[in-house]
């Protein structure tokens, strides 16, 4: 009986056929692993896409925050502002009212003074006085003038100065002729109205 002998690659040839299936089987792997790569890459970029969009809307909204803040500040430097000129005003006003309130009672004290003066002039009777003063008339006339608020005067008889400028005062409020001079009529009203005073 005859053997049949089975037809075998020779060592030679295999050597190729096994290179080439390793290299397909390479390959195939290779495709797959780029393929994997490849898909993460995506899904990475995706992600870091969603996130810089959500940054994004994030900042845009941190925008708006500060844009609304700085109007927001302007609006109220504004009002400051127009707070303070509104203070300077008022401020004003008050100072203006403040001295025209000094002078009116200035001018309210000197009125009551003219009216104790007058007063006094129309209680107590002429009393007879020389031509010229006389030392005891200038000292009357000196304590007088102090009580009445032309002084203080020094009350010594001397017909000094002060003692002339504070009688024209006392003229000129009273309706007399200012001369600074102690004529009888002026010392008779200066005397009424120093006891009218120092009465009270």
């Amino acid at each position: 009986m005859s053997r049949t002998r089975t037809p075998t690659i020779s060592e030679p040839n295999r050597l190729p056929l096994l290179i080439l299936a390793v290299a397909t089987i390479g390959g195939w792997g290779l495709f797959a692993y780029a393929m994997l790569t490849a898909s993460d890459a995506e899904a990475q970029l995706r992600g870091k896409i969603a996130s810089l969009e959500e940054y994004r809307v994030q900042y845009l909204s941190e925008r708006r925050k500060t844009e609304e803040t700085e109007a927001e500040l302007t609006k109220l430097r504004s009002e400051l502002a127009s707070a303070k000129q509104d203070l300077g005003r008022v401020t004003e006003d008050n100072g203006r009212l403040l001295e025209e309130l000094a002078g009116t009672q200035a001018e309210l004290g000197e009125a009551r003074r003219i009216q104790v003066v007058q007063a006094g002039l129309e209680r107590m009777p002429l009393i007879n006085v020389t031509p010229r003063p006389t030392k005891v008339d200038v000292k009357a006339a000196q304590e007088a003038l102090t009580e009445l608020g032309y002084g203080p005067l020094k009350a010594d008889g001397v017909l000094g100065k002060q003692t002339r400028e504070a009688i024209e005062k006392y003229q000129r409020a009273t309706g007399l002729t200012a001369t600074g001079e102690l004529y009888a009529e002026t010392l008779q009203t200066l005397l009424r109205a120093g006891e009218a005073v120092a009465s009270q």
